[in-house]
């Protein structure tokens, strides 16, 4: 290889020792061992390591601001950790950027919404417009209805032009579900219990993913 195709390896390798520094700075202390991360940076394609810093940076400012405590290293999930690490710097859209820092961040502490291992798998399969829809659900700020017989999947667009299709890979994640049956509007016929409109609603499961890809909260106070 020539020297200008070694250059990017290089800077990477620096980026990488530098790691770990990202979490000492932001922190007063190392939330990961360098050790680690360098096993870490074994994984992922050279060119994805300067990111990785980046957002590891955000990700101790979301920690420092929520005032939660680092997990000790002994405590953590390796395997879920390296998988969020892995999809982090590999992500390329801003807004999935920060919910993989999010992520990120609920694995690092004990917060409200503890991080799972399903949770990076299901992550990666989301495209940008299938998470801003699952927030919007989870929040209220937008109502979808369906229905058995398909209806959802059959409208073109949802409030501020989130595509109906998209409800179609969230339900196969597990994420959204068919609520009760809605009042069928005046003048209009009455539906099929298959076909009558439903809320769609986030599952147990779609609620406590929406919640770990949250930045990091503090449980609440035990009641005295």
């Amino acid at each position: 290889m020539s020297s200008g195709e070694l250059e990017p390896i290089k800077e990477a390798g620096e980026a990488a020792a530098a790691l770990a520094d990202v979490f000492i700075d932001k922190t007063g202390a190392a939330l990961v061992p360098k050790a680690y991360f360098d096993y870490v940076v074994t994984r992922i394609h050279y060119r994805h390591v300067p990111k990785l810093i980046e957002r590891a940076t955000a990700t101790a400012e979301k920690i420092k601001a929520s005032g939660l405590p680092a997990r000790a290293y002994s405590a953590f999930d390796d395997p879920l950790l390296t998988a969020i690490l892995e999809g982090n710097a590999e992500e390329d859209d801003p807004e999935l950027q920060k919910v993989w820092e999010n992520l990120l961040a609920n694995a690092l502490t004990d917060g409200l919404a503890p991080a799972r291992r399903a949770y990076p798998v299901v992550l990666r399969q989301l495209e940008p417009d299938e998470a801003l829809m699952l927030d919007r659900i989870a929040s209220g700020s937008i109502i979808v209805l369906g229905s058995i017989g398909g209806t959802r999947a059959f409208r073109s667009k949802g409030q501020d032009g989130i595509p109906i299709a998209t409800l179609v890979n969230l339900e196969r994640l597990n994420l959204i579900e068919l609520g009760h049956m809605q009042p069928t509007p005046a003048g209009k016929p009455v539906l099929a219990p298959s076909d009558a409109l439903r809320v769609i609603r986030l599952t147990p499961f779609g609620a406590s993913f929406v919640e770990a890809c949250r930045p990091p909260k503090r449980p609440p106070e035990p009641a005295r």
